[in-house]
């Protein structure tokens, strides 16, 4: 609908935003990240949180984030977090359908790694 964002739908991208979409009159892109926390253990969890580092293209630490999570996570399975940021790279409010949200993402970072997963 003309006028209205949502960056929940579309193309996943990974890596760096290209300047082509960046820049593009087209769209209005937003910065995302998928978690998928696997249990290889013998043992049921309950995930109540995870937490995860960005770094750019050298490598360099550019900061994190920390989520809250529900839900119990058995042996062999494996769950699924989407975590968008809250606005758009226009600055736009994003995300009427209430996934996970975030402002902490750094936008030159190209990668982000686990760095912790919060359970009891």
């Amino acid at each position: 609908m003309p006028g209205t964002t949502n960056a929940a739908t579309g193309l996943f991208q990974s890596g760096d935003v290209p300047s082509s979409i960046a820049n593009s009159s087209a769209g209005d892109g937003t910065l995302a990240y998928q978690l998928t926390l696997t249990n290889d253990s013998a043992y049921t969890a309950e995930v109540t949180g995870f937490a995860v580092a960005f770094y750019d293209s050298a490598g360099t630490e550019m900061g994190s984030d920390q989520e809250q999570a529900s839900g119990f996570i058995t042996q062999g399975q494996s769950l699924e977090w989407t975590v968008i940021e809250n606005h758009t790279l226009r600055g736009y409010g994003d995300d009427p359908n209430g996934l996970a949200q975030t402002a902490n993402i750094p936008l030159g970072a190209t990668t982000c790694q686990l760095v912790t997963w919060y359970h009891q």
